[in-house]
């Protein structure tokens, strides 16, 4: 008896813990807005192919976002990767094109790549959708002190 109560109790912790592992968007967000990184993270990771089609790329840019935040150089550096391979699969049509451009230009800034940051800017404002413009002037402030162009604060002034 004793031998079934403890497969029994074993068994029904393992679900629970099963249970508490399983994240959701909304546990992923919550991790985020707590600034939470590390769980953010892994949970976008957890639910992202869980996604719909049409929310996979979205939310892997949340993911993108968290990793980028946890201060760790590896993070760091495959959130980069992952937000080079979404840039590759996403529609230029969709306003998400224009925020990954913009995220990665700010990517580029922090890593000292000034021209390279420039670049993908004036590519987020060519694609860009009026709901961005508040960020796209933010992203422009910080681009225009660390490179001087008169194409970029031609296009970030338009």
């Amino acid at each position: 008896m004793k031998t079934k109560l403890a497969v029994l109790l074993s068994t029904m912790m393992a679900v629970c813990a099963s249970a508490q592992a399983a994240k959701t968007m909304a546990d992923a967000q919550k991790a985020y807005v707590s600034g939470n990184w590390k769980e953010a993270a892994a949970a976008y990771a957890s639910v992202c192919p869980k996604e719909p089609q049409d929310k996979q790329a979205e939310c892997w840019l949340w993911n993108v976002l968290a990793l980028s935040q946890t201060g760790e150089a590896k993070s760091f550096k495959e959130a980069g990767k992952r937000l080079d391979s979404l840039i590759q699969v996403v529609n230029p049509q969709q306003s998400l094109y224009s925020d990954l451009l913009m995220t990665s230009a700010q990517f580029r800034l922090y890593l000292g790549k000034y021209d390279k940051a420039a670049e993908h800017l004036i590519q987020a404002i060519e694609t860009a959708h009026p709901h961005q413009y508040v960020v796209l002037q933010k992203v422009c402030q910080a681009v225009k002190t660390k490179f001087h162009s008169d194409d970029l604060a031609e296009r970030c002034e338009s």
